[in-house]
C-alpha cells in the first residue's frame, strides 16, 4: 500500500504507535513508534510480520471482528476500541488502548490501529490514592473481593471499625473471620457469583469482641486496573431489627391492653349483675334456714299426734335430713358464685402490683384453675395439678403470672381431641439452679417444627379461624422475660406438648411470715 509523501511523513512522525493491517491480519504499514514498541526493524515488520506475532490469537480475533463489523457499514467513518495486550520481541507484555478505524474508500478494507500506552505508574498510583481516600471517607464498611477465590483484597476504615479487626487482618483472614461457619460456603457463593446488577443480602456476623449481630450487605461488580472485583458495602442492622421487634411488642401490648380493658368492662358489668341476685340468695337462705329451725319442733309435734305426713312429696321423717342438705347446697353454691365473681374482678383489675412482690406460685395456679373450672370440665376428664410442698416464692406480679397459667392451660385444653386426653400442671423447685419450675403438659395434637419456629411471634396462630389472635403465647413469653425467666416448648405431633417455665426462686416459704414478708436470707445467700 502506497501513501503520498505528505501522508507518509505525518504517519511516521506521529508519537502514537500506528499500523495498517490487511483483513487477514498481515501488517502493511507501520510507523517508527510502532516499530519502537515491537523491538523489530520497521522494514522487517512491513515485509512479513503478522499481527499475531505481537497479539494473542484471541485478541487478534477481537481486532479483526472490530474491522469486520465496521467494514460492513457504509457512510460516515466509524471507530471501535478495546484494551489489547502487545508483546515485544523479547516477550515483555504491555497493555494498550487500541482504536480501530474503518477506511470505507479502500477496497481492501484496511484498518489503522493506533496504539496508546496505558496510564503512567504515577497516574496509576494517584488513582489508587484517590480511590483509597474515597472508600476510607465512606461511612459504610466496604470490602473488595476477588471473584476468582472470594479473597478479600481491600478494606476501608469503616470495615475495621465495624468488624473490630485491622485492614491487614481482614485481608489476611477474609470472610471466615467474621461469618457464621455454617453460612460461609453460601456467602462465598453469593459474593463470587454476584450478577452485574446490585443485590442485597442479610447475614449474621461476629465482632472481634465475640459479640454477634446482623448485617445487610450490597454487592456488585466493578472494574479496576487490577481487573474485575466485587464491591461489598456492609451495614449493621441489629439495632434496627431489635427496634422493629420492640415496636411489634408494644403494638401487641396495646392490642392486648385494649382487649383486656374491654373484657374488664364486660366482666365488671356481668359480675355486678350476678352479685346482686346472688346476694339475695345468700341472705334469703339464711332466713329460710332460721325459719326451718323454728318450724321443725312444731312439725315434729304434729308428727307425733297425727303420724307421718308428706311435704313436697317427701315424708317428714326424710324431710328432716333433706332440708338441711338442700339449704347447705344452696349456701355453698352461692358462696362459690361469690368467689368466682371475685376472681373475675381480680383478674381484670388493673395490675398495680410491683414486680418485686412475693408470689406463691402454687397459689397462683390454684386461682387460675378455679377460674377455668368450666373450660377444664368441658375439654378433659383427666386434669391433674401437682404442686410440691414448701415451694420457694418467686418475685413478680401475681396477676401477670396467673395470666401466664391461664394462657398455657387454655392452649393445652384446645389442643385435645377428646376428653380422655390428659392435661397436667406441675410446680416444683429446682434447687441446683435456684429456680421454681412451672410445667404444663398435655396429650394433644402437638406441634410441627415449622409451627414451633413461629409460636412466639405476635399475631401467629393456628386457630385464627376459631377466633385466635396469635397474642397469647407472645404475651406469655413477654411476661416471663419481665420476670427474668425462660420458657421452653417440647412437642411432638400426635404425642403432645410440654411447656416448661423457669423463674428465679426468691426464698423458701419457711422464710416468710403469713403476710409474705421475708424473715430470712435468700436461697442464694
Amino acid at each position: 500500500m502506497k501513501l503520498s509523501m505528505l501522508a507518509q511523513t505525518i504517519f511516521d512522525a506521529a508519537d502514537t504507535p500506528a499500523a495498517v493491517i490487511r483483513k487477514d491480519g498481515m501488517l502493511l504499514l507501520v510507523n517508527d513508534a510502532f516499530a519502537g514498541i515491537s523491538g523489530w526493524r520497521k522494514s522487517l515488520l512491513e515485509e512479513k510480520r503478522k499481527l499475531a506475532s505481537f497479539v494473542s490469537p484471541g485478541e487478534v480475533e477481537t481486532i479483526l471482528a472490530m474491522k469486520t463489523s465496521l467494514s460492513a457499514k457504509s457512510g460516515k467513518r466509524k471507530q471501535a476500541g478495546a484494551d489489547i495486550t502487545f508483546c515485544d520481541r523479547s516477550g515483555c507484555a504491555s497493555c494498550f488502548e487500541t482504536t480501530a478505524y474503518a477506511l470505507p474508500a479502500t477496497t481492501a478494507r484496511l484498518l489503522i490501529l493506533r496504539l496508546k500506552p496505558p496510564e503512567t505508574a504515577e497516574a496509576s498510583d494517584a488513582n489508587r490514592q484517590q480511590f483509597r481516600q474515597f472508600i476510607d471517607k465512606n461511612d459504610a464498611a466496604i470490602l473488595l473481593f476477588d471473584p476468582a477465590n472470594c479473597r478479600v483484597v481491600d478494606a476501608n476504615l469503616a470495615a475495621s471499625r465495624l468488624f473490630g479487626h485491622s485492614r491487614e487482618t481482614l485481608i489476611e483472614r477474609g470472610l471466615g473471620l467474621f461469618s457464621e461457619p455454617n453460612e460461609f460456603d453460601n456467602l462465598k457463593q453469593l459474593i463470587c457469583t454476584v450478577p452485574p446488577s446490585e443485590r442485597s443480602y442479610v447475614m449474621t456476623y461476629y465482632r472481634a469482641d465475640g459479640s454477634k449481630s446482623i448485617l445487610r450487605f450490597h454487592a456488585h461488580g466493578i472494574t479496576m486496573n487490577d481487573g474485575n472485583l466485587i464491591y461489598c458495602s456492609f451495614r449493621d442492622i441489629g439495632d434496627e431489627i431489635r427496634l422493629k421487634e420492640e415496636m411489634r411488642f408494644r403494638q401487641a401490648q396495646l392490642i392486648h391492653a385494649n382487649k383486656m380493658g374491654a373484657l374488664g368492662m364486660l366482666v365488671s358489668s356481668v359480675a355486678h349483675e350476678i352479685s346482686n341476685p346472688n346476694n339475695f340468695i345468700m341472705h334469703n337462705i339464711q332466713i329460710l334456714t332460721g325459719a326451718w329451725k323454728d318450724a321443725l319442733p312444731i312439725m315434729r309435734e304434729y308428727y307425733q299426734e297425727h303420724g307421718d305426713y308428706y311435704l313436697g312429696g317427701i315424708p317428714l321423717s326424710e324431710f328432716e335430713e333433706v332440708i338441711p342438705r338442700l339449704a347447705y347446697g344452696i349456701h355453698d353454691g352461692s358462696e362459690r358464685i361469690r368467689l368466682i365473681v371475685e376472681n373475675l374482678r381480680e383478674f381484670v383489675r388493673s395490675d398495680r402490683s410491683r414486680f418485686d412482690d412475693s408470689i406463691d406460685l402454687p397459689a397462683v395456679v390454684a386461682s387460675a384453675v378455679a377460674l377455668m373450672q368450666s373450660e377444664i370440665a368441658r375439654h378433659t376428664s383427666a386434669f391433674e395439678v401437682a404442686c410440691a410442698e414448701n415451694t420457694p416464692f418467686v418475685r413478680g406480679s401475681a396477676q401477670k403470672l396467673e395470666q401466664v397459667v391461664i394462657n398455657l392451660v387454655m392452649n393445652s385444653l384446645q389442643s385435645l381431641s377428646h376428653r380422655g386426653q390428659r392435661v397436667c400442671i406441675a410446680v416444683f423447685c429446682d434447687a441446683d439452679r435456684e429456680q421454681v419450675v412451672l410445667s404444663v403438659s398435655d396429650e394433644g395434637t402437638g406441634m410441627t417444627e415449622q409451627v414451633k419456629t413461629h409460636i412466639l411471634e405476635p399475631f401467629y396462630s393456628t386457630k385464627l379461624e376459631r377466633g385466635g389472635t396469635g397474642l397469647g403465647l407472645y404475651i406469655t413469653h413477654a411476661i416471663i422475660r419481665e420476670h427474668k425467666g425462660s420458657v421452653v416448648f417440647t412437642s411432638e405431633p400426635g404425642v403432645g406438648t410440654t411447656v416448661t417455665v423457669r423463674l428465679p426462686a426468691a426464698r423458701r416459704k419457711a422464710d416468710y411470715d403469713d403476710d409474705g414478708e421475708p424473715l430470712a436470707a435468700d436461697i442464694a445467700g
